[in-house]
């Protein structure tokens, strides 16, 4: 019996230090609610703009303990054991790290000199020929790029505003399509995993699913079938999907797009659902669609105990970003805050 199998059945057999200031970094930033910029963004454009942003959370990862990233290379095969021995030297000789004196020989490429790297400080790493998946996950991509360490900043401010406040649900919203919603959930999906922290992501977006063509995996069977009581056991024992280049991450799809999206996010299956998944993960991140479907956000909200709100760089207008708090607030859904990106 497959994991959802027996969260699913088990909810069956049972009848049926708080931070005000906003967190910066690159092209990410993330406003905490209790900021005094939370609700003034950019009052006096009609977009929202950019701002300027800097500041970088810690690398905080359980990596390749004891290998060098020579061990690395030469494991990997990209180096010899000669060739590590020649770059040893010249890296004794001119003062320099490991990965310098092995690009000035030329005997490694910047894309495996990430890779080792990534495997030293414990991220998943995919060089960029690898088309597995989309190149949207530059959390995997692009592990050391100014974009994912913007994001590794949104991280620790969540983990401060969320799951050290005992959060362990939380939605991703946008006031309309287009502006990052599920490319942020993903990529911060693979960055809580990268803590040790055993996270599920669900695409709970019957309106347009992305999760799928994300990580490139089946969208035939999911979260909309399981809703709809019509996931066999053979389908069950499929979910959640489990990626070999990820650890500690697993996905729920949408599934088929539903005829009647509101309606199955209304079911009260999903909220007993997610109560038996809380014992089984550390965090659960649920990619919302857009509040143009007020219905749809206002059954999730009734599942989760947080929201975080996604705007994009002259996309995002002040009036529906105004409009989503606003309704936040009339339905009693808790906001940690508003990550403003570009990309």
């Amino acid at each position: 019996m497959s994991i959802l199998e027996r969260a699913f059945n088990k909810r069956k057999d049972d009848n049926v230090s708080s931070t005000s200031e906003s967190v910066e970094a690159s092209n990410v930033r993330y406003i905490d609610s209790g900021s005094d910029d939370f609700d003034t963004i950019s009052e006096d454009h009609r977009v929202i703009q950019q701002r300027d942003m800097g500041g970088f959370d810690a690398l905080i990862a359980h990596g390749d303990d004891g290998n060098t990233i020579g061990d690395i290379l030469e494991k990997s095969g990209a180096l010899t054991r000669e060739q590590v021995e020649d770059t040893l030297r010249l890296q004794d000789e001119e003062n320099l790290y490991f990965g310098e004196a092995a690009l000035k020989l030329k005997y490694v490429t910047h894309e495996e000199l990430n890779f080792a790297l990534a495997r030293q400080y414990g991220y998943e790493y995919l060089t960029p020929d690898n088309a597995s998946m989309s190149k949207e996950l530059i959390s995997v991509y692009k592990p050391f790029s100014k974009k994912t360490e913007a994001l590794r900043a949104v991280r620790s401010a969540l983990i401060v505003n969320v799951l050290d406040k005992g959060h362990q649900v939380m939605a991703i919203l946008s006031p309309g399509k287009g502006e990052g919603k599920s490319y942020t959930a993903a990529n911060l999906a693979i960055l809580f995993s990268q803590l040790n922290k055993k996270t599920l992501l669900i695409d709970a977006n019957f309106r347009s699913p992305r999760q799928h063509e994300i990580f490139n995996f089946d969208p035939r069977i999911g979260l909309s079938a399981i809703l709809g009581g019509r996931l066999s056991r053979e389908g069950f024992e499929k979910l959640p999907e489990t990626l070999e280049a990820f650890s500690n991450v697993s996905l729920l799809g949408s599934g088929p797009i539903p005829p009647n999206p509101s309606e199955l996010l209304g079911n009260p299956r999903l909220k007993m659902f997610l109560k038996q998944l809380r014992n089984i993960y550390d965090i659960i991140i649920i990619d919302t669609p857009s509040a143009e479907y007020k219905a749809d956000v206002q059954f999730v909200s009734q599942c989760v105990d947080i929201a975080v709100v996604v705007c994009r760089k002259n996309r995002t207008s002040i009036s529906t970003y105004k409009n989503l708090l606003g309704f936040c607030s009339h339905i009693n859904l808790p906001v940690a805050g508003v990550i403003y990106n570009e990309f």
